[in-house]
Order: C-alpha cells, then sequence, then structure tokens
C-alpha cells in the first residue's frame, strides 16, 4: 500500500514503510501479451502494444519501471509505464503532480512542453495481482544529443534553440515546478524546434514540499553538493545552467562538440568528473581558454557554480546571456566551402553594396575612350569626321593640283603624251597617299585608335582573367579539402589522446585494484599469520615438556608390565635403553626361513639396535607404553605463551599491518600521481593540438579573405566582356565612317 501524503517519507505507522514486491521488466512482458486481460482502463484494454517480432511486447527500462508503447483502437500513442520497484508515496506523489500539471494554461507557457498523464493505482494485472501504472501521452522528437548532432553546423539553430531552453526553465520556475532530472534524454526536441519534457519520476511541484527525492538525477547534470535533501523549486539550477552553457558554447563554435562530446557519451561538453574537479579538467581548460570572451567568462561562471550548494544557483531565465542566432563570434567554420560572388544582388546598381569601392570602373562606351585612353582622343572618338581643318582644305588643293597637274603639264607640251598615263597614276598614288597622311593626323582617328586597342587589351586581360578564376575555384577547393581534413585529423587526435587518458586510466585503475586486492588479502591473512606464529613459538615448549617427561621416565617401570621382566630391563639397559627417552620408534624386520620377526629399536641417536629376547610381542608392548607417556606428556604440556612472548608475536602483527597500510596509500598515491600526470600530459598535447587549430584557422580566415578578394576582382573582369565585345562592334562599325574613302569625300564635300 502506498504512503499517505501525510507522510512523506512512506513511513507507516511503526516507523518503518512496509516495502511491496513488484513484478521484473520480464513479467510485465509476460502479462502484457494480452491486453484485454492485463489492463483495467478500456482504452488499453482494446489497444495494441508496440512488439519485438520475435520477444513479444518490447519495454523500454528504466528507473524503477519498465515502458511499454500502446496504441490504442482510435489511433492514440501512449507510454504506459509499470513499475519495478516500490517507490516511497508513489500514488500521493503521482496524484500531486497531475494535478498540478493539469492546471497549469498551455497558453501561459512558452512552448507545449507538459505531457499529459495519469495515475492509475490499479491498472495492470500480473500473476492475479493488480499493480499501478503510469499512463502518459506519447512525445514525438528527437533526444537533445541527437539533435544536436544533426544541427550542429547551424550556429543559429544552436542559438534559438539555447533561448527556447531558457524560456522552458523560465516556465519551470513560474509555476514552483522542479522536473529533478534535466538531461539530454529526458528533453525531446519537437520538428517545430520546441521542447517536450519527459519522466515525471522525480519531479517536484509545491504539493510535495517536505517530501524527500526519489532519486538523484543523471550524474552528469548534477551538481556535486547535491543531496537527497536538496528537493524543492531549486532542484534543476544546476542541471539547467549545464544544459543553456553547453548550447550557448556550440552556438559560438560548433567545432567544441569535436573536441569535448565523445562519441556515444552520456553528456553534452561537461561530466561529473569536470565539475568535481574543474582545475584538473581538460574541458574546462578548453573552454576558459577560448578566444571568444563571452564564452570564457560563460565557461568561467559555470565553474564557479559548481561549488556552491544547489540553494544558493542563481536562476535561469530568458536573457541572462546573449545568445543570438547568429555565431557569438566570427570564425571559418570547416564545413563552409562557398566565396562570395562578387555578381550576387545586393542592395542598388549593378554590383553588390558591399563591393562598391572596389570594383574598376564600368566599360566606356564605344565612343568613349577607357581610363587609360587619353582625354583629347576620348573627347574626340567620334563616327564621323568633324568641321575641316585649314591642313584639310590644304591637303584638298593639294590632291587636286595632282589630280590635274599631268593634265596641265600635257597640254603644255611639258610632258609627252605618252608619258601622261604613267604620270597621272603617280599623281594619283601621291594623292591618295597624301590623303592617308592626312586621315591618320585627324584627332576622331587617333582616338578610335587608341580606342580599339585599349579595348583589344582589355579583351586579352578578360581571356586571361576567366583562366584564373577557374584556377582560384580550384584553390578554393583544394582549401576547403584540405581545411576539411586538417579539422578531421585534429577532432581524430584530441579523441585518440582522450582514449589514451581513459585507456591508461583504466590500466592504472586495474593494476591498482590489483595491488589493493594483494594488500587487502595480506591484511586478512595476518590473524592467521599470527596464530601460526605463535603455535610455531609454543611447538618447541612442548617438544620439550615431552621430552623431558620422557626422560623422566625410567626403563626400569617397564617391568611391571605383562610379558616383560626384569631380564628383559637388564637387556634394554645394556643396549643403552635406560629412559623412554632414548628410543623413539621401532621397526620390525621380517627375516629368516620361518617368517620370523625382529624387532630394531631406533635410537635417539639415530640407530638402530637389536636388543636380545626382545621379540614382536614385546616390543609392541614397549612402543605402547613409550607412546602413552608421550601422550600424557602432551595433554599436560603448555597451551599459552608468556605475555612477554604475545606481545612480541602482536608487535610483529602490527608492524606488519602498519606496512601494509603504508604500502596500501602509497600505491593509491602512486596511481594518482600516474593520473595526474597522465591528465597533466594528455590536456598538454589537446591544448597544444587546439593551439596548432586555432592558428591555422586565422591563418584560414586570412586566405579565404584573400581569395575572396581576388575573385572579386577577377569576376568583375570577366563580367566586362560583354560589354567589352560590344564595344569592339561598335568600334569597328565607327571605323568604317572614319574610312579613308569617307575622308577623301570629307575633304571634297566637308561633311
Amino acid at each position: 500500500m502506498a504512503a499517505t501524503p501525510s507522510d512523506p517519507n512512506g513511513r507507516t505507522g511503526l516507523g518503518v514503510r512496509n516495502i511491496r514486491r513488484f513484478p521484473t521488466g520480464g513479467e510485465y512482458v509476460e502479462a502484457l501479451q494480452n491486453t484485454a486481460v492485463c489492463f483495467r482502463e478500456p482504452e488499453l484494454k482494446s489497444g495494441t502494444v508496440g512488439r519485438d517480432p520475435v520477444l513479444g511486447p518490447k519495454p523500454i527500462s528504466g528507473n524503477f519501471a519498465s515502458v511499454f508503447s500502446v496504441t490504442s483502437r482510435s489511433g492514440r500513442r501512449y507510454a504506459v509505464k509499470c513499475f519495478t520497484q516500490d517507490v516511497a508515496a508513489q500514488e500521493s506523489r503521482y496524484d500531486a503532480i497531475s494535478r498540478h500539471l493539469a492546471a497549469l494554461g498551455r497558453a501561459a507557457l512558452s512552448q507545449p512542453w507538459n505531457i499529459g498523464f495519469e495515475y492509475q493505482s490499479q491498472g495492470v494485472l500480473v500473476a492475479g495481482q493488480w499493480y499501478p501504472l503510469l499512463k502518459m501521452e506519447w512525445a514525438e522528437g528527437n533526444s537533445l544529443i541527437r539533435w544536436i548532432e544533426d544541427h550542429r553546423a547551424d550556429p543559429a539553430a544552436l542559438g534559438a534553440l539555447a533561448n527556447r531552453f531558457a524560456a522552458l526553465t523560465a516556465d519551470l520556475a513560474a509555476t514552483g515546478v522542479a522536473h529533478g532530472d534535466l538531461q539530454h534524454g529526458n528533453l525531446l526536441v519537437a520538428r517545430d524546434g520546441t521542447f517536450r519534457l519527459v519522466d515525471y519520476d522525480g519531479m517536484f511541484v509545491p504539493a510535495l514540499a517536505g517530501y524527500r527525492a526519489t532519486e538523484m538525477g543523471h550524474r552528469n547534470y548534477q551538481s556535486p553538493q547535491r543531496s537527497d535533501t536538496d528537493f524543492g523549486p531549486g532542484l534543476d539550477r544546476f542541471s539547467a545552467w549545464v544544459i543553456y552553457f553547453s548550447l550557448a558554447a556550440l552556438s559560438a563554435d560548433p567545432m567544441l562538440w569535436d573536441q569535448l562530446h565523445e562519441s556515444g557519451g552520456e553528456f553534452l561538453l561537461l561530466t561529473e568528473e569536470d565539475f568535481r574537479a574543474p582545475a584538473a579538467s581538460f574541458r574546462f581548460g578548453t573552454l576558459l581558454s577560448h578566444p571568444d570572451r563571452r564564452l570564457r567568462d560563460l565557461a568561467g561562471r559555470m565553474r564557479d557554480l559548481s561549488a556552491q550548494p544547489l540553494s544558493e544557483l542563481p536562476t535561469l531565465a530568458p536573457g541572462t546571456f546573449s545568445v543570438p542566432a547568429a555565431p557569438l563570434r566570427a570564425r571559418p567554420s570547416a564545413h563552409s566551402t562557398s566565396i562570395p560572388h562578387p555578381s550576387a544582388p545586393s542592395g542598388s546598381g549593378t554590383h553588390p553594396s558591399w563591393l562598391t569601392g572596389h570594383l574598376q570602373s564600368a566599360v566606356p562606351s564605344p565612343l568613349t575612350a577607357s581610363p587609360s585612353v587619353s582625354a583629347s582622343a576620348s573627347a574626340s572618338a567620334v563616327s564621323h569626321f568633324q568641321r575641316r581643318r585649314r591642313v584639310d582644305v590644304a591637303l584638298a588643293c593639294c590632291m587636286a593640283l595632282l589630280v590635274v597637274a599631268p593634265a596641265i603639264l600635257t597640254a603644255g607640251s611639258l610632258l609627252a603624251a605618252s608619258a601622261y598615263p604613267t604620270a597621272q597614276g603617280g599623281a594619283l598614288l601621291a594623292a591618295f597617299g597624301a590623303g592617308s597622311t592626312g586621315r591618320r593626323t585627324r584627332s576622331e582617328v587617333r582616338a578610335l585608335r587608341l580606342l580599339r586597342r585599349d579595348l583589344r587589351r582589355r579583351s586579352q586581360t578578360i581571356g586571361h582573367s576567366e583562366k584564373a578564376l577557374v584556377n582560384l575555384d580550384q584553390e578554393v577547393q583544394a582549401l576547403d579539402r584540405h581545411i576539411q581534413d586538417r579539422e578531421a585529423k585534429d577532432s581524430a587526435r584530441i579523441r585518440q589522446l582522450q582514449a589514451d587518458q581513459n585507456n591508461e586510466g583504466a590500466r592504472v585503475t586495474i593494476t591498482l585494484n590489483q595491488r589493493l586486492a594483494a594488500i587487502d588479502g595480506e591484511l586478512a591473512a595476518l590473524p592467521r599469520q599470527e596464530q601460526e606464529r605463535r603455535d610455531r613459538a609454543l611447538a618447541p615448549l612442548q617438544r620439550s615438556h615431552v621430552q623431558d617427561q620422557l626422560r623422566r621416565t625410567p626403563i626400569g617401570e617397564t617391568a611391571k608390565l605383562s610379558n616383560l621382566g626384569a631380564g628383559t630391563t637388564s637387556a634394554l639397559i645394556s643396549a643403552g635403553i635406560r629412559t623412554a627417552a632414548d628410543f623413539t620408534a621401532v621397526r620390525y624386520v621380517t627375516g629368516g626361513g620361518y617368517g620370523t620377526v625382529s624387532a630394531m629399536f631406533v635410537l635417539a641417536s639415530g640407530h638402530q639396535v637389536k636388543v636380545p629376547s626382545i621379540g614382536e610381542k614385546r616390543a609392541r608392548t614397549l612402543e605402547s607404553w613409550r607412546k602413552g607417556i608421550e601422550d600424557r606428556a602432551r595433554q599436560s604440556a603448555p597451551v599459552k605463551l608468556s605475555p612477554a612472548e604475545l606481545h612480541n608475536l602482536a608487535a610483529q602483527t602490527t608492524a606488519e599491518r602498519s606496512r601494509l597500510h603504508n604500502e596500501r596509500k602509497k600505491a593509491q598515491t602512486d596511481a594518482q600521481t600516474h593520473r595526474d600526470r597522465l591528465r597533466t600530459r594528455i590536456t598538454s598535447e589537446q591544448r597544444a593540438v587546439m593551439d596548432a587549430q586555432q592558428a591555422a584557422r586565422v591563418d584560414d580566415a586570412r586566405a579565404r579573405a584573400e581569395m575572396s578578394r581576388r575573385r572579386a576582382q577577377l569576376v568583375l573582369q570577366r563580367d566586362d566582356r560583354a560589354a567589352v565585345d560590344a564595344a569592339l562592334t561598335l568600334a569597328r562599325r565607327t571605323r568604317r565612317g572614319l574610312s579613308l574613302r569617307r575622308y577623301l569625300l570629307f575633304l571634297v564635300t566637308g561633311r
């Protein structure tokens, strides 16, 4: 039976809470084979349980429960939690949580993070008994780590998610709710980028004031200062800061995910070990030395929070830190491979506004000289001849005289008639030569000549620019590949160093555990060893006592024994056996032709003697007599050592125990020293890699900027081709208007 709300710790009137046995996960799997029988609620009775094709109902195991997916006949999907352990005041807790969350208006929340649920005290039947279950709406979305993996290259999305998470924590604080286990697995990100909060087992609501926590939350998201007495509205403050900080840091520098997160790791950027020892943490060292000042400040605050009691932590709220949609600092990404195209439309005009002041002047009109053409040529480059000059008039007269001169000379008989054709041809050639010379001196012709020369030069330059642009694009692609390869190698090197630290740390731990186990074994054996030393010290005393009793017993006492007389005693004394101590044993030797047995007495010196008249029977009587004396002597032998001897033996044990304890401490100290040196070395190597990485990124940014500048110039030159080709075409038409024929006609007519 569950405890009542007035009993926060779940105790009965006798002071001890009755602990009820709950089914195992396997027993629930067997029961859920038939939903019509195992569930009490009609909607669940008609539902279908998510199944494994081979194993049947498929559970998701968690703390104290197994969760099953159940789809009702109407198509609604639920998460059904079946408990495997008895939790203190379970029913009263869930009743308080459900009533409080149901009273929240979703319209007043920043996002629909709360999931509807219902606690059923008799919800599932297992082995003939009813047990409670929790029926929750099924929440769709990706876990936080999966979402980050999918959006790691989008700083704006990461920044927006950080702001939404801050808004979620503000909702919790405003409604007096604390989740109790804020971590990546309990935060689902829906398709619209809003959060869904799941797993309310450890949740606090105001009605649960005075209760104790039922769980401590994920270790990589909880303050080292948290205990089970911390159960109140401030329960989530540390974990909220951890998640917000990680998202804000990634929005500033997405490459931190490769550097600090481990594949498959149950954390974002920081772990429990980092919070417990920030000074020795490679991750904190990386964040605190980051080039972005705001990120460094945020990391410093996160480090300080890990040392503060949970009750003193500040509440995270929107606006605590500004997380813009864009990255916190400009930094080239390893995944960015494009250079802005200078001809992309932006602002007004032909070219983007950001290129203003960096472009060449537009190609001049065909009748206007380019910047390289002189001002005078530009002013006179027109499509027809202008006003005649005096030299043109004089040249026209001279040409006319040259044409009529042969006829005049022939008419005056100054030239033979037969020479007239030759003279006339020469005169015409001279006239045309004079006209051609005169045309070349015209400013219109000179300006056109200069303009065409400049346009041809520009056309040639444009051809070179197009080739250079292709080569530059290839350089950009090569740089992108180089950056990606280097970033991948750097990330792999950082991960390898972290793996080396983990592996070497594991080897140190294994060696330490083996050494400690050996030492603990020796410590456990000390009482036995001390007893063995006592026994060894007591053995000589007992042997001495037995020997003394044997020496004090004369052999003459054997005369009192049956079948032994004075003659036997005399024979023994003659053989050197005067007391019971003079012989230690009897050996029996079979010899002779009739199988007779002879007795050989083993003396204390080790020699063997045969005593006349003593056969097997008498020898056995003597042997039995000696053994009886020996047994009686042992019974009276001392069984304790002297106090001084006991003290010495105890002192030896104490010294040995002290030595082993010192060895134990030394083994632990050596292992910790090894770990510290390993951590220092790995941290140093990782920081060296990151420093080199940062320097390379700066060089990459400079190279990109220079390539962007060069590309802008080349694109402008390339974009001039159409205008230059048009200008060349028009210049050719203009040249026809300034031909020699037109010039000669101009000389004659003036137009």
